[in-house]
């Protein structure tokens, strides 16, 4: 007879997580901090530790013509934390391969709390005496690295085309650095 009482209880016990759990309906849109998958702790010397953020700026691909050929310079200006660093100039095409690793340092914390900024431009001779055009900015989290050490991102630019790039999280001692 013992062996009823959870059967009956099962069904009840279903229906109150169904449509209308505190939570609001059900939907397969669950995120990461959703009650159902709780994130895994951050480590807290992780976030606060020293080290290297390296972006691995790979390629553009269909980015904007800028220019009178139909073509674009582009060179992409990285900025993390209070960090900027600019990658090198491909000339005359929209579909730059830059395959260049951009490394900034300071502490992750830092980096996750701006984000990564993604600036492409166009580059103009200085003898045009005009400022080279923008191609279109990209603001990603890096909220991944707080579990991950690297990380692989395609991000459509607002303007033309998209970016193809990989960051990773390198822990260091501060005297390396």
């Amino acid at each position: 007879d013992g062996g009823q009482m959870p059967m009956q209880s099962a069904p009840r016990y279903t229906s109150q997580l169904g449509a209308d759990t505190p939570f609001g309906p059900r939907t397969g849109t669950t995120s990461a901090s959703s009650p159902y998958q709780p994130s895994p702790p951050v480590d807290r010397n992780r976030l606060l530790g020293s080290g290297v953020l390296k972006v691995l700026l790979k390629k553009g691909v269909g980015l904007k013509a800028a220019d009178l050929n139909g073509k674009s310079d582009p060179y992409v200006i990285v900025c993390s934390g209070k960090q900027e660093k600019k990658s090198k100039i491909i000339k005359k095409t929209l579909d730059p391969v830059w395959n260049e690793e951009i490394t900034l340092t300071g502490t992750l914390q830092e980096f996750l709390s701006s984000g990564l900024l993604l600036k492409v431009f166009d580059y103009d001779s200085p003898l045009k005496l005009t400022k080279d055009d923008p191609l279109g900015d990209l603001q990603v989290s890096l909220d991944a690295l707080k579990w991950e050490d690297s990380h692989d991102f395609s991000e459509a630019l607002p303007t033309k085309g998209s970016l193809i790039f990989s960051v990773s999280w390198s822990p260091m001692a501060p005297h390396m650095l």
